[in-house]
């Protein structure tokens, strides 16, 4: 039967998607306690975005995903991936956050996903902690509209808040059109919703995606689908995600964003040569 979270899906603000509103009041605590908003790679998914995370599982055996159906966590606005809280584990667990992606590994339970948290009300010692002062921000928009695809230009973009990839094939971008783009903010007749100059500085500023980000899933020197670095050909390297780069950083693969477009300027230049 297939899974459609249902429940509120609480905006966490700062571009950090959104949580069901016990996890996500939680999120708020910490980030009261921590003294700014607790960094976020990912919080609630979609159905959509789920299977995206679960075919490349089965692809290439990496980020570990459930099917859509099962359900994840994520879907469930119960799980952050974050590279940040990390850092501050005693913290997390103290709010009820724990690590739950543990595999058999050489004859012992292992850790293997150290970014991922899922929130367990029992178990979180500051549930009853006074209110944040913004203890209320908005709803997000039902399923489906957190990710969309955009055409600037000649280029076609899939985008969300920790997610860019650079579509060149038609046929797969249409698809994540359709999928992304229903309702009202699709045009008539079009798969893509056009965006004009204005309309990206606006969106890259409110997703806090990085310049260089764009230049290299178009030049396709950024990641492909399973974590590795493009070569730019073909559909290599069109995909470029935080959840990536703490995976490089992981990894011990250094980003060097050297000479790469740090303003929508020095990008516009770079197209334009």
């Amino acid at each position: 039967m297939a899974f459609t979270y249902t429940g509120e899906q609480v905006d966490l603000g700062f571009g950090r998607g959104w949580l069901s509103r016990p996890a996500a009041a939680s999120i708020r605590r910490v980030d009261r306690q921590i003294g700014h908003p607790l960094q976020i790679t990912e919080a609630g998914r979609t159905r959509a975005r789920q299977m995206e995370h679960w075919l490349t599982y089965q692809r290439v055996g990496r980020p570990i995903a459930l099917h859509p159906d099962t359900p994840s966590e994520h879907q469930k606005g119960l799980s952050i991936d974050s590279d940040e809280a990390q850092r501050i584990i005693a913290i997390l667990e103290d709010h009820g956050w724990r690590r739950t992606v543990y595999r058999w590994v050489n004859g012992k339970w292992t850790l293997v996903e150290r970014w991922h948290f899922e929130y367990f009300a029992h178990l979180d010692n500051r549930l009853h902690d006074p209110e944040p002062a913004s203890a209320s921000p908005a709803p997000v928009h039902e399923e489906g509209t957190e990710m969309q695809t955009i055409k600037w230009g000649d280029h076609i973009f899939t985008i969300d808040g920790s997610y860019l990839k650079h579509e060149t094939n038609n046929r797969q971008a249409s698809t994540m059109g359709w999928l992304f783009n229903r309702n009202d903010r699709m045009a008539k007749g079009s798969m893509y919703v056009g965006v004009d100059n204005d309309a990206v500085n606006a969106l890259q500023k409110s997703l806090s995606i990085p310049w260089y980000a764009f230049e290299l899933v178009m030049s396709g020197r950024g990641f492909n689908i399973d974590g590795t670095r493009g070569d730019g050909t073909g559909e290599n390297g069109r995909v470029w995600s935080l959840l990536h780069e703490i995976n490089a950083k992981l990894d011990g693969i250094r980003i060097d964003t050297t000479g790469l477009a740090k303003s929508f300027d020095e990008l516009q230049k770079k197209i334009n040569g």
